[in-house]
């Protein structure tokens, strides 16, 4: 049996992993403790799927196979990740991975130190429409001349604001058009607009406050433009991926893909703040 906790378990992906786990989705997964500083959200998994609560986010060091972190406050992940690395255990790092670029470089140049090896980001990604359209990309992406990318924004969040949902937009712009260069950014209100500056095209991202999705990519032969429908399958799929980790397999992203969005993230924050276009930073873990 492989032992993984749930660190910090306040938002929808803590419930979501332990339905997938009761309906046997990675049989040989047992979750063997989820810890959270807002204490309510950890006694109601115990009361639903009956798993223990930990007093410390630290204290199932040395027991583990794996650790899921999904706090709601990316704040949190690296400060909850830090006490597991030495071991070398695989990680699953909710979105944002973190919501500062150096703190970024520093886990990631501390997980690659211990060998961890992390999957992790938005679910988004993974549900079947955005899917198709990565995949319609990619066989086109010399001929793209544009696209657009809608997705909701809780600016006014108290789990650090822009940084609690916006990296569903940002990784729907990385998985389908590839990472932007520089962006140009304003803000209205609760909404952002995004206009991401690519070699030979650009990319307009809408930040709203309805609960949905939108990607259209535009070529030069023929375009599609989807809607993006929750899917709750993706979770399961998340699981796969994180017990394929445990199996000791190879991660799909590299430590340079998982933390990329910080940096587009920050560069956005920094365009609406400052009014104007901006270089996005990415910065090197050498």
């Amino acid at each position: 049996m492989k032992k993984i906790v749930i660190l910090g378990c306040e938002n929808s992906h803590a419930d979501q992993y332990l339905k997938q786990l009761a309906a046997g989705v990675c049989p040989e997964i047992q979750c063997i403790g989820v810890y959270s500083n807002e204490p309510e959200a950890a006694e109601r998994l115990r009361e639903k799927f009956g798993v223990p609560v930990m007093d410390r986010f630290d204290e199932a060091v040395g027991e583990v196979d794996g650790v899921v972190i999904t706090a709601r406050d990316g704040v949190h992940h690296y400060e909850y990740a830090k006490p597991y690395l030495a071991s070398g255990v695989p990680m699953f790092i909710d979105k944002p991975i973190t919501c500062d670029p150096a703190e970024a470089v520093e886990f990631m140049r501390e997980c690659r130190k211990n060998g961890v090896r992390l999957c992790g980001g938005s679910t988004v990604i993974l549900w079947p429409n955005a899917v198709q359209l990565q995949e319609f990309a990619a066989v086109r992406r010399q001929n793209i001349l544009a696209g657009t990318v809608a997705a909701p924004l809780h600016i006014d969040s108290q789990h650090s604001g822009f940084w609690f949902y916006a990296q569903h937009l940002v990784q729907l712009v990385t998985s389908v058009f590839g990472a932007p260069k520089s962006l140009t950014a304003r803000r209205d209100g609760k909404r952002v607009s995004v206009l991401f500056h690519y070699e030979n095209y650009e990319v307009a991202g809408l930040y709203h406050e309805v609960n949905s999705y939108h990607v259209d990519v535009i070529t030069k032969e023929e375009s599609l433009a989807l809607n993006i429908p929750a899917d709750n399958s993706a979770y399961g799929k998340e699981l796969e991926e994180l017990d394929r980790l445990l199996d000791g397999a190879e991660p799909e992203m590299t430590y340079e893909e998982l933390i990329e969005p910080v940096f587009i993230m920050d560069a956005i924050i920094r365009s609406y703040t400052e009014e104007r276009s901006v270089e996005v930073e990415y910065l090197c873990l050498d």
